[in-house]
Parts: structure tokens; sequence; C-alpha cells
């Protein structure tokens, strides 16, 4: 398996290894690899920066209190009470869809970790993420490399808007019919990150199979 703190911390020996192989058309994937691991660490320490910024904003809102200045105090409660009560709602619709979004899961068989509701999502029905230290094209791009005898794969997590008309509709379908929406959205949700899709002529006979129905 590819060491991913190895090509982290020492590329040009990962390098030498694979032209030891006469495969010097794959060194430029060492290169991509340490892009997207920076990419990646640039997002966690970005979703960490905004942790650290609501604990901010609680301690302002109890400075503001201490000053005696309540207006402002009370402006920052609202800002942070209208973000809890958004967290809230979405919370008690991923409760009661619980069932629903586990078939989902295990109707799409070990393509995903998860199943879950986004509360980013804005006019798209559906998207990926990921729960670990890998991507998706991480994954990808290391199990092109040469020496890999056991292939390595992200922990995807496919997310739902439930502000989008599709989720109501997933709501009402049996689960044969719920799994096939599954399969539909996750391929979706791979053609939005620009990923490829493993068997288009299914996917296509897919659509028509659900337009038609």
């Amino acid at each position: 398996m590819i060491d991913m703190k190895l090509i982290r911390t020492n590329p040009e020996l990962v390098k030498e290894n694979i032209r030891k192989k006469f495969q010097d058309e794959k060194l430029p994937l060492v290169d991509e690899v340490l892009d997207l691991d920076k990419q990646f660490r640039e997002t966690k320490m970005t979703c960490d920066d905004l942790r650290n910024q609501r604990k901010t904003i609680s301690k302002k809102i109890g400075a503001l209190m201490g000053q005696g200045k309540k207006d402002e105090a009370e402006s920052v409660k609202q800002e942070v009470a209208a973000i809890g009560a958004k967290l809230d709602e979405l919370e008690q619709k991923e409760t009661e869809s619980k069932d629903m979004l586990e078939t989902m899961q295990k109707a799409l068989d070990g393509k995903v970790a998860k199943v879950k509701l986004s509360g980013r999502l804005k006019s798209h029905p559906v998207c990926l993420s990921n729960e670990g230290d890998l991507s998706m094209e991480m994954a990808k791009t290391l199990n092109a490399m040469p020496g890999v005898d056991q292939p390595v794969q992200a922990q995807t997590v496919l997310e739902l808007n439930p502000e989008h008309p599709i989720y109501q509709k997933l709501k009402t379908l049996d689960d044969e019919t719920l799994g096939k929406y599954s399969q539909l959205l996750y391929n979706q949700a791979l053609l939005i990150e620009g990923m490829p899709i493993a068997d288009p002529v299914a996917f296509s006979n897919l659509i028509c199979e659900l337009m038609e129905a």
C-alpha cells in the first residue's frame, strides 16, 4: 500500500522507486498527490478556523455583556441563534429521515460511508464530501501509482439537500425505487464533482426507467 506520510515527507524517494520500475510516465502523479494533499489540509484548516470563530463569538457575547453593551451582545446572540435554529432543524429532519438515509446507504453497497442531510447545499440536490484524511481525488491518484497492491479508498459521504424538491420525492418512495434513486443521485454527485461514473450505459438506462415510471 502507498504510504501517504512517505509521499509527504520524502517525495523524491517515491519518485526514485518509480524510476527503478521504469514507469517514468507516472512520475507526475507524485506531485499531483502532494497538491491534492495540500488542498485537503488547507480545507481542514479552514474548517478548524470556523470552529474557533464560533468559540470566539461566544466569548465576545460574554465580554459585551460584562461591559454593559447589551444591544451589541443581543445582535450577536441573534446571529448565533439563527445558526443554531438552522442546525436544530437539520438535525430534526435527519432524525425523521434516519430509515430512508440508511436504506440509501445500503443500496449504494459500500460506495459511500454515510448518507446524510446537508446544510450547505443551495441549488444542487446532492453532493459528495469526505470523512478522514483522504479525498476521492487523492485516492484515485494514489491507486494509479505503481506499487499499489491494495487499493486505498476514501471515506465518501453522500449529502442530500433537504430544501430541494427531490428530497420530498425520496420520502414517498418504496425501498426498491429508493434504491434506484440512490444510484442515480450518487452518479449525479460524481458528475458534479467532475468524476467519471462506472457505467454510463446503466446510468442512462436508469434515467429512462425512472422517467417512464
